[in-house]
């Protein structure tokens, strides 16, 4: 499953591989600012995200998340 159809999949209440993750890409001025906090210049910064990522959850999240599959995760509509 690519990223555009794991997308599409958890927005229309389908069964993606896994949770999407896609953040858009920041402000140069917020890059500006990762660099000056030591993000390496020329470097992928959502590689780098990525990977930061990973450190701050080692041992956090668990392998495999149990999924009740008689609770519906569908969102409420706002009324």
């Amino acid at each position: 499953m690519n990223g555009r159809e794991r997308y599409l999949a958890a927005i229309l209440f389908e069964k993606p591989d896994r949770i999407p993750f896609q953040p858009g890409k920041p402000r140069e001025i917020t890059l500006t600012t990762w660099r000056q906090q030591g993000l390496p210049e020329g470097a992928d910064w959502f590689q780098c995200l990525c990977k930061q990522m990973e450190k701050m959850l080692a041992g956090v999240v668990p392998d495999r998340v149990h999924i009740n599959e008689d609770m519906a995760y569908k969102q409420k509509p706002i009324r």
